[in-house]
């Protein structure tokens, strides 16, 4: 099995394997002694590494990739502002991709 990941938390981990799960690659995470992190509340941990074969690497790699693009995206519109249906004019919080009144994509 090969390295695809460091994890920066313990549930970052969970959340990576069930991603690659639901792709249908089998990963595993190993405690990584050799790298420490400190939490935002100041307690030392040691950082999760994820593990895929060989043959999986390239597939996993995408897969995470484009989860945290996906991550990155949704966090973006969570901070921009709100914007108006063009079907109805509703007024829709910047988060939504669509109109909660009338369903029309952004």
């Amino acid at each position: 099995m090969s390295l695809v990941y460091r994890c920066k938390t313990m549930v970052e981990a969970k959340l990576i394997l069930e991603i690659l799960r639901q792709a249908n690659i089998k990963g595993v995470s190993k405690e990584d002694s050799k790298r420490m992190g400190i939490h935002e509340v100041g307690i030392p941990y040691n950082a999760t590494a994820i593990f895929v074969e060989e043959e999986d690497m390239e597939s996993a790699i995408k897969i995470i990739s484009e989860y945290f693009k996906a991550s990155t995206a949704s966090e973006k519109a969570h901070q921009g502002q709100p914007w108006q249906c063009e079907a109805c004019s509703e007024l829709i919080e910047p988060q939504f991709t669509a109109c909660w009144n009338c369903g029309k994509d952004r």
